[in-house]
């Protein structure tokens, strides 16, 4: 078992502070989150790592970023832990889960 440190950035916040987590899970229904974070704004980065993962699993992630305008979604992301390894490979070609602007 092993960890993996998820991270994002908050591309637009549309005027108004924001709350972020990931959601994580093996598929897209993710079913875990992680902590939630205040105070963002845009252009600020997050992380937050994740714990106990599985060797030869796929996992699923995304950042998500709400306030009291709207709630925003970054696209779906995927990473492994091959076996035998304790590095995760990120199976896409951008290091960070970009979120999608808050109106």
């Amino acid at each position: 078992m092993s960890q993996a440190t998820l991270n994002g950035q908050l591309i637009q916040d549309g005027g108004e502070n924001c709350t972020v987590h990931f959601e994580w899970g093996t598929s897209t229904d993710y079913g875990f989150e992680t902590p939630p974070q205040g105070g963002m704004t845009s252009d600020m980065t997050f992380s937050a790592t994740i714990f106990n993962l599985a060797e030869g699993v796929l996992y699923h992630f995304r950042a998500v970023a709400m306030n009291s305008v709207a709630i925003a979604y970054g696209n779906d992301m995927a990473f492994a832990l091959p076996v035998g390894s304790t590095i995760p490979v990120l199976l896409d070609d951008a290091g960070l889960a970009q979120l999608l602007e808050v109106f």
